[in-house]
């Protein structure tokens, strides 16, 4: 992550981490896990994504139709466009700190 990568995230609410200092926090919390038991690790994260996977199996065609209705959006085609013009989408530009 780029240094201010972990701050980013824990701004837009990816992550969420009581630290004052977020990069250090990340840093520590991702060297922890890196030590974990490579099979303890697959068995968690099974037991975490399976009601997700079961929800969205169940819901896969009212999450098809959303995902379709706001790829055609107006937000979405300026977002492509931002993306391919390689400029700020224009609420980014917009916004304020």
């Amino acid at each position: 992550m780029r240094s201010s990568g972990a701050q980013e995230a824990a701004d837009i609410g990816l992550i969420t981490i009581a630290a004052d200092d977020v990069e250090a926090t990340v840093a520590a919390l991702t060297a922890s896990i890196g030590k974990a038991s490579p099979q303890g690790l697959a068995a968690s994260k099974a037991l975490t994504t399976a009601p997700i996977l079961a929800a969205f199996d169940e819901r896969a065609e009212e999450l098809t139709e959303q995902s379709a209705r706001l790829f055609v959006s107006e937000e979405a085609r300026e977002a492509m466009l931002a993306f391919l013009q390689k400029r700020p989408t224009n609420w980014a530009a917009t916004s304020g700190p």
